[in-house]
């Protein structure tokens, strides 16, 4: 029956029974039931065809959202987050992928703060200097060269998208149980890779270069991407290009050397709304950021509790 439905003939979706019966632990629950038939459904027969290319997708925590099958990552310093920015295609395999020379797939998406995922966030999506008036209807452009530095003239201090990407309900940017991280939760997380590399690296059988690099950094639980951001530019000669190149497209772009990942947090400065962001160098060096709330960043989503 499971692999009548992948075939798409029009066969009702499985139920938690049909699943026991294939052979699938008989813990599964609803909600990975559902996510399992979508999967399902969208994929060639002979990828769901046997017990334990199924069974992985229960054991491993994975999560289906926005179409993207997420895994999860419990972390040294015992959080779990998404395993790799929302969006992205792939989590960062290696050196090369970090930094995106290989290919950007573990990138992810770039956000202006606090909207939601209406297709702005998309590497090659279009511009518009029209600012969103309603939050509902936000429209998919991505939207520059506002004097306010910000995508919307509603929501001036920021609390109500802050609340949105508080939200763990599942109607905002993460998955069901998660939310967009505080700038403590990102900063905490560095300070623990960073102080487990140096122990590393100190210790008397360690016999390579006592400096961080990417290479290291891409062996970490946490799999940061060099991602970069797009910028709004209120002064046109970088609107809706990405940080050290002249593109308008995140594949073309060229290649960062910065980790940037939003956080929840609005703060207020020189009389206008920005937003904390988190900024990591090679080294593991960390920058307590502001930003305009319409510049665009990558969002990596924490468990809530």
């Amino acid at each position: 029956m499971i692999k009548a439905y992948a075939d798409g003939k029009g066969t009702p979706p499985p139920t938690i029974e049909d699943y026991i019966a294939a052979g699938l632990a008989s813990n599964i629950t609803s909600e990975q039931v559902a996510d399992l038939n979508e999967i399902v459904h969208g994929s060639p027969v002979e990828d769901v065809d046997t017990k334990d290319e199924l069974q992985a997708f229960v054991e491993n925590g994975s999560i289906l959202f926005k179409k993207i099958i997420y895994g999860t990552v419990k972390t040294d310093t015992n959080k779990t987050w998404l395993d790799r920015n929302l969006g992205a295609e792939t989590v960062c395999a290696d050196e090369n992928q970090t930094l995106g020379k290989s290919d950007k797939k573990c990138f992810g998406d770039y956000y202006q703060w606090g909207r939601g995922a209406d297709g702005h966030e998309k590497f090659d999506s279009n511009i518009s200097i029209i600012l969103v008036s309603d939050l509902s209807k936000p429209g998919n452009m991505f939207i520059v060269l506002d004097k306010n530095n910000d995508w919307t003239d509603k929501d001036v201090k920021g609390t109500t998208r802050s609340s949105d990407w508080n939200n763990t309900k599942g109607t905002s940017v993460c998955p069901k149980g998660f939310r967009v991280p505080t700038y403590t939760e990102l900063k905490t997380e560095v300070t623990k890779m960073k102080s487990k590399l140096e122990e590393k690296k100190e210790d008397p059988l360690y016999d390579g270069p006592k400096a961080i690099f990417w290479k290291d950094i891409a062996t970490s639980d946490f799999k940061f991407a060099a991602s970069g951001e797009r910028m709004h530019d209120e002064n046109s000669t970088m609107m809706g290009k990405f940080e050290d190149s002249n593109e308008t497209n995140a594949t073309k772009a060229g290649n960062d050397s910065w980790i940037h990942l939003w956080t929840v947090e609005p703060l207020q400065k020189y009389g206008k709304t920005k937003a904390k962001y988190l900024k990591v160098t090679q080294g593991l060096a960390i920058i307590e950021a502001n930003s305009p709330l319409a510049d665009a960043r990558p969002i990596r989503c924490i468990k809530d509790k």
